[in-house]
């Protein structure tokens, strides 16, 4: 057994040697509201995250406040990093902000519904993102709205974009997957037999991996075909995440995060003490962290066993992310965003690693 440290309410419990000599928490931020938003990476180590206060949240590694953004409603949607430094993020009140580095205002442009989803930003500087209104908008960087696509239900889902530009995301009533051309219009849809609140991740060989309410996950292929399906014990709101041999890995309200071969089979599925709603992250040594609304994020090995896990004091919805460091940074409904150091990892070199595939969630894969 390891050793078990408790700092305040919160409790580390010791990952196995091999993966973390001396387990500890760095930092704990505390905000004015729960987190649901999943941190984006700067290149400068700058920790971005929305808070359902309202704010968005600049910090440093260390945990110091850099500057907070008072976006004027609850965020939910996760932050998304262009090239430029550019922060983009959506509004329960149904507005999309642009910030500069520095937390100032950029651009802003109402929609007419609440932004849940997250945004994608495209090679060219394209900005898409999904809201209740039922619509997809393609912003450009200075905020015109190069189009729009009006859909039959809301997107909560986020957008996943593929090398060739086209894009995929989910939705709500409609219960389908939609394919979406560069220039805004509809290419397909693939119906499934529940909504689609969580976002699609891209494989190697341009597959399309999502769940959905109806207890499955997805493989699609690019002309909108079945490729697999894998049911699970409960909804699929987990996004999936692909490692380097093509296993995805997804989270599902049956407490279990499956682990998926690229042909469809179950390698293995591990349990958590409840729902999993947080989108799995995969480290380069093939190591799986995953949160769980047990108020735990875990670290699962290769093979599914139990490496360790550190335990918060309330519900995990945030997505997890990884700096070169070895810091995991995620957010809590007990108001805090987390940093915990999990040893001499980093993100795997895979088609999609984590929820919005990079450290700037930008939901693409860059080369």
């Amino acid at each position: 057994m390891g050793l078990v440290a408790s700092i305040g309410c919160t409790t580390i419990s010791s990952f196995k040697p091999n993966l973390v000599p001396s387990p500890s928490l760095l930092w704990q931020f505390r905000t004015g509201s729960d987190v649901y938003s999943s941190p984006a990476l700067g290149r400068d180590g700058t920790i971005y995250c929305g808070c359902d206060d309202g704010f968005l949240y600049a910090l440093t590694p260390e945990g110091g406040l850099l500057w907070r953004f008072q976006a004027g409603s609850d965020i939910y949607s996760s932050p998304a990093l262009a090239e430029d430094g550019t922060i983009y993020f959506g509004t329960r009140k149904g507005v999309f902000w642009a910030l500069r580095p520095d937390g100032t205002p950029r651009w802003s442009h109402p929609t007419g519904g609440w932004i849940w989803s997250s945004p994608a930003i495209g090679a060219d500087g394209t900005v898409f993102v999904g809201s209740k209104d039922r619509g997809l908008y393609a912003f450009t960087p200075d905020g015109r709205v190069r189009w729009r696509l009006e859909t039959r239900s809301w997107l909560r889902s986020s957008p996943a974009l593929a090398r060739d530009g086209m894009l995929y995301i989910g939705s709500d009533e409609e219960k389908a997957l939609l394919a979406v051309n560069p220039d805004g219009t509809l290419k397909w849809r693939f119906e499934t037999g529940g909504s689609i609140p969580g976002s699609p991740a891209i494989g190697q060989d341009g597959t399309i991996h999502v769940g959905s309410n109806d207890g499955c996950c997805y493989a699609v292929r690019p002309d909108g075909t079945l490729k697999w399906k894998v049911r699970t014990g409960g909804w699929v709101r987990s996004s999936p995440a692909i490692g380097g041999d093509g296993t995805v890995y997804v989270g599902s309200a049956d407490h279990h995060l499956y682990a998926i071969a690229a042909g469809g089979g179950v390698r293995w599925r591990f349990r958590t003490g409840s729902w999993i709603r947080s989108s799995p992250l995969i480290a380069h040594d093939g190591t799986v962290f995953v949160g769980s609304d047990d108020g735990h994020i875990y670290a699962i090995g290769p093979d599914g066993s139990l490496m360790g896990r550190y335990g918060a004091t309330d519900a995990i919805y945030s997505s997890p992310a990884l700096d070169p460091r070895g810091v995991l940074y995620f957010g809590t409904d007990d108001n805090r965003i987390h940093a915990l150091r999990v040893g001499s990892v980093r993100l795997a070199d895979s088609p999609w690693p984590k929820f919005r595939c990079g450290a700037g969630n930008g939901g693409r894969r860059v080369p």
